[in-house]
Order: structure tokens, then C-alpha cells, then sequence
């Protein structure tokens, strides 16, 4: 008589319930998902600049100088200000403008920076700062000779006539490349300020900040603040 062997053992393991993949599928990407979030909104640089540098953005427009020629040389330029300053407040001790001129066949470009209430190289050449009015001035060069229009008479800019120079003369100046005005009287960059960038630097009648000049706002240690082509 015949009999049936004992009862085989079940060969491999238990398969794994596929809906547990399932699940643990969706926890991989969810986690992937936090870390990039986390990544991108913590620890980017980008929004780290953006969060702690000061940020402004220049507007304005064109000018002429009422008298042409005729008085005082700058062949115009540009009247510009700030529609909005954002950030940390920035010391005008730590704001330097630097205007650069684009390159032109030959003619390489020429730049020139204005660390605003700062010293060194690039401080002001001429600075007043009075009870209703605060400018700074960056002349072209050392050589370049400071006028502006007193009605149809030129007076030389200096230190003793820089408290007479009225709102509506600052667009006769002859001699500046640029002139950073503290309109709110605060020391410190505002929507206020404004700044009046010159074409003929010298006043020898030939534009020297042509069309496509850069002008930037930017820190002491470089950092960029705001920036804008002259056309």
C-alpha cells in the first residue's frame, strides 16, 4: 500500500504586498520634494542677496542746459532719481556711483566712480552740505574747471560759492561728471535722492557720456545697489 510523502516545505520567501512600494514610492518623493524646497528657499544665495542687500531702482529723464553754450559747456544730460529704495538702510558713507562709457571703435571706455559721503580716491572733489541742501560733485579730472550760470554770468564753483548754487542751476554745471543730491537731508540712500549725470564732462564741447553709459549704484564692497543705461 501506497502512501504520500510528508507535506513539502513552500519554496522562496512571501512576496511583498505591492502596495507598501506603493507607499514608500510617495514618502521618497514627498522628502525629495521638502529638500529641494528647503534648498531653493534656505539656502540659495540668490535670496540671501536679496534679503540683506540694499535694492533701488533709478528713473528720470533727459536735460538741457537752459543756456546752451552761451554761458557754461555740458551739452545736457541726464536728471535722474530713485522711485524706491528697499533693504537694509545703506549710509550714503558706503554708496559709491560709478558711470562707465561703452567702448566706440577705438575709443576705449572711460569710468569714473563717486564713493558719495566716502574718502579716498573716489571721494567728492566738492561737497556742500548746508542746512536745506546736500550735494556732492566728481569732477572729470583734476584739471577740469567748475562753473556754473548765474543768469548770463559764469561763476566758478567752489567752496566759497557752492552754498549759492539754487535748485535751478544745478542743470548749467560745467566740469562734473556726475552730482549725488541729498535731497531729504538723512545720509542715508532714499526715494528722495536724485542725481544729475553731465554729457560733456570737461566743458570743452565734445559729449564724453554718450548714449548706452551705464550708470550703477553699488556698495563699498561692491555690491550691486541699482543700475541704469543713459540713452
Amino acid at each position: 500500500m501506497t502512501t504520500r510523502g510528508a507535506a513539502q516545505p513552500s519554496q522562496g520567501r512571501a512576496r511583498t504586498d505591492p502596495r507598501l512600494w506603493t507607499v514608500l514610492l510617495v514618502v521618497l518623493i514627498v522628502v525629495s520634494l521638502f529638500l529641494c524646497a528647503f534648498i531653493a528657499f534656505f539656502l540659495n544665495p540668490s535670496l540671501d542677496k536679496a534679503k540683506y542687500n540694499p535694492v533701488a531702482k533709478i528713473t528720470g529723464e533727459s536735460f538741457t542746459n537752459p543756456y546752451g553754450s552761451a554761458v557754461t559747456r555740458n551739452s545736457g544730460g541726464w536728471a535722474l532719481g530713485l522711485s524706491s529704495v528697499g533693504g537694509p538702510r545703506l549710509d550714503l558713507k558706503d554708496l559709491v556711483v560709478a558711470i562707465k562709457t561703452p567702448t566706440s571703435g577705438s575709443t576705449p571706455s572711460q569710468v569714473w566712480k563717486l564713493n558719495v559721503k566716502g574718502g579716498g580716491n573716489h571721494s567728492a572733489d566738492l561737497s556742500y552740505e548746508g542746512l536745506s541742501t546736500r550735494w556732492y560733485l566728481k569732477t572729470c579730472n583734476s584739471t577740469a574747471s567748475l562753473r556754473y550760470a548765474n543768469g548770463t554770468v559764469p561763476v566758478t564753483l567752489n567752496s566759497t560759492t557752492a552754498p549759492a548754487l539754487r535748485e535751478d542751476q544745478f542743470s548749467t554745471v560745467e566740469g562734473a561728471v556726475v552730482i549725488f543730491r541729498d535731497i531729504d537731508l538723512d545720509g542715508n540712500l532714499s526715494v528722495q535722492d536724485k542725481l544729475m549725470v553731465y554729457k560733456d564732462a570737461n566743458g570743452d564741447g565734445t559729449v564724453d557720456l554718450v548714449s548706452g553709459t551705464l550708470l550703477e549704484l553699488q556698495t563699498l564692497d561692491g555690491k550691486l545697489v541699482s543700475s541704469a543705461v543713459l540713452k
